[in-house]
């Protein structure tokens, strides 16, 4: 079997997103989040940022930064639970991420953004108060179809 191409999906996805749905909030994307700083993560630990999590970090896809919310977004091709799973560290490690110690006081909304639903990723991510975005352009369509087989 041919190596498959790799494509930043996920990345266009989610900048995309961001554009349509809110173009006027400040938006981050990947964004380290942790109770220290991925520079001195790497450093201690002497890994690349792949595997950073156990370290005391990981990074999230995005997030946006409303004057009174904030929005922590997990973009996927297929929703599944481990994108769930992700969400719920991510929210627990922005708490301890001192670049936004200004927000921790504001609410903290989770988004699953999905091209493509598993009912049983989205049930838990509703059951655990997530938000779901359904967001499927053509080319994430074209991409399916052609590399993973679905459509």
């Amino acid at each position: 079997m041919p190596k498959r191409e790799y494509r930043m999906i996920e990345t266009r996805m989610i900048s995309d997103w961001f554009a349509k749905a809110y173009p006027d909030a400040r938006k981050i994307l990947r964004v380290w989040l942790g109770p220290i700083s991925g520079e001195t993560a790497l450093a201690r630990a002497g890994v690349t940022p792949r595997v950073l999590m156990p370290f005391g970090g990981g990074w999230a896809d995005g997030l946006i930064l409303a004057p009174d919310w904030t929005r922590l977004v997990e973009a996927c091709v297929v929703a599944d639970t481990a994108h769930v799973g992700q969400l719920e560290g991510y929210a627990r490690l922005f708490q301890q991420t001192r670049e936004f110690r200004d927000r921790w006081a504001l609410p903290l909304i989770p988004v699953l953004l999905y091209a493509f639903p598993r009912k049983v990723a989205l049930d838990l991510a509703q059951e655990k108060g997530m938000e779901t975005v359904e967001f499927c352009p053509g080319y994430i369509s074209k991409y399916a179809k052609e590399l993973m087989g679905i459509a």
